[in-house]
């Protein structure tokens, strides 16, 4: 147990650093260039990744959970599984690529949006050679921590480089691309050098249908789990106009950045839950879940309750006054955003324990929900209904999921938040006197962090 233990302490550790590093990229490359695009562009650029996310799951065809899990099963089956998976995934990513190409051309939206919807649409080739699974299963995620960073750091240095106008607004797609190429390329030669196994890109019609048929249940989950969180930027695009969704953008770029350090929490603990429920240490679990229950929290609160009181501020630094009006959608938001963190502990766990369609369900009857309300409210309420939608659909998916999670191992939420309660009452008196006194913003969340875990007693 003490060597589970440090090995995921180890992955903890190389895909934290990685995953801060690799969204740190990204979010200063996305504040760059929004603050040189006009409102109306960031909205047009904002659609297009909307769009693209989806496009995006479907030629991963869930297999980052269901080829982790196969693979911590059993350690000896990799090199039939990783020539199947691309294979497959290829042809997913054609025939994903010819539905883009038609929505770039019947949306009418312009040529612009065509273009970068086009651009956009020929990463999906690359990302079919995203083998982050392997590397998650037999637990040697430094690789997908190189690969992170690559990923994004590729277009991160281009864009400053050579982003300075509007009129560029294609490097912005065409970067993303090179940053994809590069990361995938580094996968297949550390697959060669370290793996030292052969794969063919083939498949049978046997092999395609049951994978098809045991990720299934993993695609549409994160198909349905996206709508909850991404379809009100598509309707907003659509329904609205692009400069409505330049100003929602602004707020949920931000909480899409905080959203990823889930993985950074939950990746590296997967494995671990797998191996525990199946090897029925019960003990081993309770300690898992216990430990993630600390962290979901003692990260998740304070990041929730700081954001709020500081939402004016921190849309102002990062991207500019003309954003301004996103305060109040971001505060809604970072509601949101604790609420899936906690969330999140039952979802990865559900699906660790061969509870898939558990996890199903519950995004089936939210991810509905949440379309129908983004519906009927976003056209009349605008960017205020689509954080709120937000919001509702993932409380209904807490409730949802911790019914069936329970029935295995209990969670205790509210004792974590007792714990923290002192702490985060004297960290938010230090903001509100700060903020007061008119100091800096990142002095402000400083000093925060470090009175909050000075006093913290966990």
């Amino acid at each position: 147990m003490v060597f589970k233990i440090n090995k995921v302490a180890k992955n903890l550790f190389s895909v934290g650093v990685s995953s801060l590093l690799s969204q740190l990229f990204t979010f200063f490359m996305i504040a760059y260039y929004a603050r040189i695009l006009s409102i109306e562009g960031f909205g047009r650029i904002s659609l297009a990744q909307s769009i693209m996310i989806y496009f995006t799951m479907i030629t991963l065809l869930g297999f980052q959970t269901l080829g982790t899990r196969e693979i911590a099963k059993d350690k000896n089956n990799y090199g039939e599984l990783v020539g199947s998976i691309i294979s497959l995934r290829l042809f997913t990513a054609g025939i994903c690529f010819l539905i883009v190409m038609i929505i770039a051309y019947t949306s009418g939206k312009g040529s612009e949006f065509r273009n970068i919807l086009i651009i956009y649409g020929l990463t999906l080739f690359p990302l079919a050679f995203n083998i982050d699974w392997l590397y998650a299963g037999i637990e040697q995620m430094q690789h997908n921590a190189v690969f992170n960073i690559i990923k994004n750091a590729v277009p991160f240095l281009l864009l400053f480089s050579f982003f300075k106008r509007e009129e560029d607004i294609y490097f912005i797609p065409i970067f993303t691309l090179g940053g994809l190429i590069f990361a995938a390329l580094y996968h297949m030669l550390i697959y060669r050098k370290n793996i030292n196994l052969s794969f063919s890109l083939k498949i049978s019609r046997e092999q395609a249908a049951k994978y098809i048929r045991l990720s299934a249940p993993f695609l549409l989950s994160g198909l349905l789990s996206m709508i909850n969180c991404n379809v009100d930027s598509v309707i907003i695009g659509f329904m609205r106009s692009e400069y409505e969704l330049g100003i929602y953008s602004s707020a949920y770029k931000v909480v899409f950045f905080l959203t990823n350090l889930i993985a950074v929490i939950f990746t590296p603990f997967f494995p671990l839950l797998i191996s525990c429920y199946h090897k029925d240490d019960e003990k081993g679990l309770e300690r898992t879940i216990k430990n993630l229950c600390k962290i979901v929290v003692l990260i998740g609160l304070p990041m929730t309750v700081g954001g709020v009181i500081l939402s004016k501020e921190i849309i102002i630094l990062l991207f500019g006054e003309k954003y301004i009006e996103a305060y109040l959608p971001f505060i809604v938001l970072m509601v949101y955003i604790l609420v899936l963190f906690m969330r999140e502990t039952y979802g990865y766990s559900l699906n660790a324990w061969n509870m898939e369609d558990k996890y199903l369900k519950s995004v089936t009857v939210s991810a509905v929900m949440n379309l129908v309300l983004n519906l009927i409210f976003i056209p009349k309420y605008g960017i205020i209904a689509a954080a709120f939608t937000t919001l509702i659909s993932e409380i209904i998916n807490f409730i949802i999921m911790r019914r069936s999670f329970i029935k295995v191992v209990k969670t205790d939420y509210a004792m974590n938040f007792i714990k923290i309660s002192l702490p985060l009452g004297i960290m938010c008196l230090c903001i509100l006197m700060l903020r007061y006194l008119q100091v800096h913003v990142l002095v402000n969340i400083l000093f925060a962090i470090i009175i909050l875990y000075s006093c913290s007693v966990f």
